[in-house]
């Protein structure tokens, strides 16, 4: 939406939840101490960078507080798959534009949106809230169209590090099948999920920090990240870390 837009949309969206925390405004300890660590996030957040869609997307998730979180992913499949399917048959159809880029290593295809990852994204959170959904026990026909629709998104935009995770846990649904039923809703599968994430992050922050091109490991690892080690290692070498973040003039997603 044109900026003008997008603020009257907000302050609508503002003012209806503030109407509805109003009309109930009971909360447990725990509710409460996660309101205020979010209002101090998007406080510093604020300050820093101004990031006002970064301080209403935090509103917008205190507010879904009490709907249950297997309603609001039912919901947000249905508005992903048709979202998808609008915006990619339109590029294919000519009717928006689908832009390309063409460099030495690849060919990629926009399908619609404004950046290729985005797109592979979507499609790998409609991927994983179904199967969350379905406590994942995901027929085989379905997994065979996410095969086919994931590898289309591949071949179009060329989105490696998102369609090859959705590749993976596609894999995973289909051992789930075969073998050791394994529910997400499950603690163990849960906990694993949450503290692969966290060791993930301090083993790239660590990884790209201490990149040496000159070690051939390195070198290989840079590869086949597409040179994110060597863009990683140059932003934290230039760039101080500060406790509360700071607003870096870095160009694109990375």
């Amino acid at each position: 939406f044109p900026s003008f837009t997008q603020k009257y949309i907000s302050v609508i969206c503002i003012c209806l939840l503030a109407c509805g925390e109003l009309s109930y405004p009971k909360y447990t300890a725990k509710q409460l101490v996660i309101l205020l660590f979010l209002l101090g996030i998007s406080a510093i957040n604020y300050i820093i960078v101004s990031d006002v869609m970064f301080v209403l997307t935090l509103v917008f998730i205190f507010c879904a507080h009490d709907i249950s979180f297997k309603k609001i992913g039912r919901y947000t499949m249905y508005i992903l798959l048709f979202m998808l399917l609008l915006i990619i048959c339109s590029a294919k159809m000519g009717i928006i534009a689908n832009f390309m880029s063409i460099d030495v290593f690849r060919e990629r295809q926009f399908i619609g949106f404004l950046y290729p990852l985005i797109p592979a994204t979507l499609f790998g959170n409609l991927v994983f809230l179904y199967a969350y959904y379905k406590e994942s026990d995901v027929n085989w026909g379905t997994l065979l169209l996410f095969f086919i629709a994931n590898s289309l998104i591949w071949y179009w935009t060329d989105s490696r590090l998102g369609t090859i995770l959705t590749f993976a846990f596609l894999l995973f649904l289909v051992s789930n099948k075969l073998f050791v039923k394994y529910s997400l809703k499950n603690s163990f599968v849960k906990n694993i999920l949450i503290f692969s994430y966290v060791i993930s992050c301090f083993i790239g922050i660590y990884t790209a920090y201490n990149y040496n091109p000159s070690d051939i490991n390195h070198l290989l690892a840079n590869i086949i990240l597409a040179g994110r080690l060597s863009l990683g290692y140059k932003a934290l070498t230039t760039y101080p870390v500060t406790l509360l973040g700071m607003k870096l003039p870095l160009v694109g997603h990375g």
